[in-house]
């Protein structure tokens, strides 16, 4: 995508998170065909049949859109903190798509991504992207982790292990789940806006 068509799926998802559920996903639709049209406009119909939203943009957007709608806890976010730290552990399938949210604002902060090589240096993070590389030591990852951080992972049972938030293709389509106990657990505020448009799923016992 180039940086008109990333511009257009981004006003997509805010659309998509700052409307009511049932009205919200009628409208992303109706937003979602608009944003096909523009982007296969000037292709053959054979290449348009093959073209498709890139995964990627669209969870890297929902990324974006996420810590918008969630709140740390004073001692971890500074009223006067100049940037949010967006951190990557393991092997990103995401490619540049999480890189390039570098230096956009949320929340009046410039967000920072950094790729960190373990769990030991997520200290230093107020978001934390776990990688599905790490699905074999997901528990242990998640076990102790410093209050304030936001989790969201790409992985089966990320967040029945204690994980915030979670992506899930249903349908062909990207969606997520949130854990509302891990958030409380991580002194996480998750918006009500968010938590109605997600699956909630609980601690496994």
């Amino acid at each position: 995508m180039d940086t008109k068509e990333t511009a257009a799926l981004e006003i997509l998802i805010r659309s998509f998170f700052s409307l009511d559920t049932s009205r919200t996903r009628k409208i992303f639709r109706i937003l979602l065909l608009f944003f096909l049209i523009f982007t296969l406009s000037g292709w053959n119909s054979h290449q348009a049949e093959a073209v498709e939203p890139d995964p990627s943009q669209v969870k890297a957007a929902f990324v974006y859109n996420f810590i918008k709608f969630v709140f740390w806890p004073r001692e971890s976010m500074p009223p006067d903190a100049p940037d949010i730290t967006l951190c990557v552990l393991g092997n990103d399938p995401l490619g540049n798509a999480l890189e390039s949210l570098s230096g956009k604002a949320a929340s009046g902060k410039a967000l920072s991504v950094k790729r960190i090589a373990s769990r030991d240096e997520a200290s230093i993070c107020q978001v934390l992207y776990i990688c599905r590389s790490e699905s074999r030591q997901v528990k242990e990852i998640l076990k102790d982790l410093p209050r304030g951080v936001l989790t969201i992972g790409d992985m089966k049972n990320f967040a029945a292990f204690g994980g915030m938030i979670n992506f899930v293709i249903k349908d062909r389509k990207v969606s997520f789940e949130i854990n509302p106990d891990a958030a409380a657990t991580g002194e996480m505020q998750i918006s009500s806006k968010l938590l109605r448009l997600a699956k909630l799923v609980r601690n496994s016992r």
